[in-house]
């Protein structure tokens, strides 16, 4: 009898302990929950008094660089002709030399983009010899424009511009058989025509094949008065027919609006792969906007092309409600995804182009820690280790780890904030929605972080709408 009482008084005393260290337990996380509440409401007006009210429109990523990723469809491009094409003003053709047999080589003088012109006399000199090789161009991040320049040879030609796996768009017609000089967009007649050599405007997924060549390539000749023809392969980047020249950097069309750091470069075609290979039958300018199409080298019928994606995450820890440096961790992430392609060239013109395998890998690299609360960052489905408060000092800056899951498009990352005084993870700041108040934002990695309690800032880019 005593004894059944002994053990029931202990159950229920034991009993009694387990329900108050319960209690405890969740009176210690309601009042975390209650604090990081308190927190983010304070930190929420901090940031109104300081930038505004966040529109509701307000999307938290500024990258760029990503632009144009996705199906190199053709519904995923753009390509404009650009009507006038590029300005030379008046031309005129002055002697510059003579050939072996002894006949007069003229060069190109315009009152407008006359050291162009001059430029590229000198970079593709008549009778030079140059190397070509098979290769296919690349789309760039940004968009791009082609303007012809100069066009010689008594063959006639289509100057034609394939995007992808879309239907090729013809530049312009060489319809003149007059070799002796190499001709400008503007050049007049005898009959009163002008030479019409229009732009190109391009604008499609980064990676997307670019092919230019010339097509309906016709050899005149006259036999007992009459004038025949006999039609050429094409000619282009696909046969080895065009190549990239450089002219320097410094020289830039006139007349064209360049964005800062635009890249410029000339390609040069041969027109026929047994005559005299100087490349200077068609010139044209590539104006990047501010990059210019990569060359790739077509090898075995095949070619790879690798495509990045890069975005640095900026965040704040919510140990300071007042604190909008977003430099307590600072991580970028990178999404590459290599591209095997299969060509199939008849007469010089890609007939297929096809993609017969993809790999892709991820990787994050942790730039700066600038908090001094513990946490973990989880980038798509990977998890790093913990980070932060006295590991902030044992962490080396650009420590690389292998990631995967990351989906660019929807920004699938979230740091999770230890708290240093009930030592458990209790608040997750993940990616924010349009419209809600950032604890992280995305830009290109080119963007620095602030000063430490410096406030960010974000009128730099284009899509913010603070006041």
């Amino acid at each position: 009898m005593n004894l059944n009482f002994k053990t029931l008084v202990g159950a229920l005393a034991v009993l009694s302990i387990a329900s108050c260290s319960k209690n405890d337990v969740f009176d210690a996380e309601q009042a975390a929950a209650n604090e990081i509440a308190q927190k983010k409401s304070t930190f929420e007006n901090n940031f109104v008094a300081k930038y505004g009210q966040v529109a509701p429109t307000q999307s938290w990523d500024f990258s760029t660089n990503q632009q144009r990723l996705g199906t190199r469809g053709e519904g995923n491009q753009i390509v404009t002709t650009i009507v006038d094409g590029l300005d030379f003003g008046k031309i005129s053709y002055p002697v510059i030399g003579t050939d072996k047999n002894g006949n007069y080589i003229y060069g190109i003088k315009g009152t407008k983009n006359n050291t162009l012109l001059s430029a590229i006399t000198k970079v593709l000199p008549e009778g030079t010899k140059h190397q070509g090789e098979t290769v296919t161009l690349v789309a760039p991040s940004n968009s791009f424009t082609i303007y012809p320049l100069t066009c010689q040879g008594a063959w006639t030609h289509d100057l034609m511009v394939k995007v992808g796996n879309s239907k090729p768009v013809t530049v312009y017609q060489k319809d003149w058989i007059d070799y002796s000089v190499p001709y400008a967009n503007g050049t007049t007649f005898s009959d009163g025509s002008k030479a019409r050599m229009r732009g190109l405007y391009v604008e499609a997924p980064i990676g997307t094949p670019i092919e230019i060549y010339l097509d309906n390539i016709c050899e005149w000749s006259q036999t007992w008065g009459q004038w025949q023809y006999s039609r050429k392969k094409a000619a282009g980047t696909s046969n080895g027919q065009a190549i990239y020249v450089e002219v320097g950097n410094d020289v830039k069309p006139e007349g064209v609006t360049l964005v800062e750091g635009a890249i410029v470069k000339y390609i040069g075609i041969e027109d026929n792969p047994k005559g005299d290979l100087d490349y200077n039958d068609v010139v044209l300018a590539v104006v990047g906007n501010p990059d210019v199409p990569e060359e790739i080298k077509i090898e075995k019928d095949e070619y790879q092309v690798p495509v990045s994606v890069t975005k640095r995450y900026m965040m704040e820890d919510l140990g300071s409600t007042d604190d909008f440096d977003f430099n307590d961790v600072v991580v970028d992430v990178t999404e590459t995804t290599v591209y095997t392609h299969k060509v199939t060239i008849v007469n010089g013109v890609k007939e297929s182009d096809v993609v017969i395998d993809t790999k892709k890998t991820q990787k994050a690299v942790v730039r700066h820690l600038g908090g001094i609360l513990p946490f973990q960052l989880t980038i798509g489905e990977t998890t790093l280790p913990e980070m932060g408060s006295e590991a902030t000092w044992k962490t080396n800056p650009d420590t690389e780890y292998e990631v995967k899951g990351w989906n660019p498009a929807q920004n699938n990352v979230s740091v999770t904030v230890k708290s240093t005084e009930s030592q458990m993870y209790n608040v997750t700041n993940k990616f924010p929605k349009e419209g809600e108040f950032p604890m992280m934002f995305a830009c290109d990695p080119e963007i620095e972080w602030a000063a430490e309690r410096q406030g960010f800032d974000f009128s730099q880019f284009p899509g913010y709408k603070g006041e």
